[in-house]
């Protein structure tokens, strides 16, 4: 059984607003024993401790709580250090806690990390920078860009929000003429976005790209052409019941790497976290190159 020496928790996280700090470290203590360090910072701070601790020579798993950008940093840090890394979601759409198949409640996700197998899984690179979910350009960066410009307190104002903003981003966005170059394909046409995914999403309902047994090798890449506001939302339905690589109005690719072209500046969603890119974008795949916990097979499995 591996040993947990500290637990990161970003002290700024949705679950955490509202959260008795002291409940919360009896919590974490009672499912990773009394002898766990529970460090609980704002960033930057709790990124330069991560740092720390990834650095350590020693094989212990480090265990980080926090939404998508603080887990997305972290898994970064222990890609570049070789460090297992386990997730608790605390966030409000926590991707990879998803696709790892974690619980979405603290005391579930516990309970799963204390006794979790250890796994490698794929890592995709943008640009020379790793993400773990996806790349994406259009549509997606705009709605997170306008939804983050709105207040809000905790989880349920933030999908409000999101909800709200959804939209302004359609009403406000317009296509650009976009190209994707594979090892075997060049598609160019005006496109309302694309996707690039670690590996190839699952058909399945709410099913994010890894998940246990996805070492694929692979990225999924989907090409979104101009589209008017109702096939938006029908193909926003298909994603969500788990129609990707077969939804309509949309064209899937699979391949290691994928160059995506604007022909000028672009702001990119990288992980949720939406960056300006000056010129293409470079894809590629890293297999089987992030060890992380994994619940135990059977557990939580869709």
């Amino acid at each position: 059984m591996h040993v947990v020496e500290t637990v990161f928790l970003n002290n700024k996280a949705g679950q955490l607003l509202t959260a008795d700090e002291t409940e919360i470290r009896s919590t974490v203590q009672r499912h990773l024993g009394q002898d766990v360090k529970i460090i609980l910072l704002d960033p930057p701070e709790l990124f330069q401790a991560i740092g720390a601790a990834c650095e350590k020579d020693n094989h212990d798993p480090i265990i980080v709580g926090g939404g998508d950008g603080t887990i997305s940093a972290s898994a970064r840090l222990a890609f570049e250090n070789e460090k297992t890394i386990g997730v608790l979601p605390l966030g409000t759409i926590n991707l990879l806690a998803r696709a790892l198949g974690m619980p979405l409640q603290l005391e579930s996700a516990l309970e799963e990390l204390a006794s979790a197998d250890v796994a490698s899984v794929d890592v995709g690179i943008v640009n020379g920078k790793p993400f773990f979910n996806h790349v994406s350009v259009g549509l997606h960066p705009r709605l997170i860009r306008l939804r983050d410009q709105q207040d809000y307190s905790g989880q349920l104002s933030k999908i409000t929000s999101g909800i709200k903003t959804f939209a302004r981003a359609l009403d406000g966005h317009t296509p650009r003429v976009l190209s994707v170059q594979s090892s075997s394909d060049i598609v160019e046409l005006p496109s309302t976005g694309i996707a690039v995914t670690v590996n190839p999403v699952p058909e399945k309902p709410l099913q994010l790209p890894f998940r246990r047994g996805q070492q694929h090798g692979h990225l999924g890449c989907y090409i979104l052409p101009e589209l008017e506001t109702s096939q938006i939302v029908k193909l926003a339905h298909d994603l969500i019941i788990g129609h990707w690589s077969t939804a309509e109005n949309m064209q899937f690719l699979e391949s290691s790497s994928f160059t995506i072209d604007g022909n000028g500046p672009m702001h990119v969603s990288v992980d949720g976290e939406v960056e300006l890119h000056e010129g293409p974008l470079h894809c590629a795949i890293l297999p089987g190159s992030l060890k992380v916990l994994f619940p135990k097979p059977g557990n939580n499995e869709s």
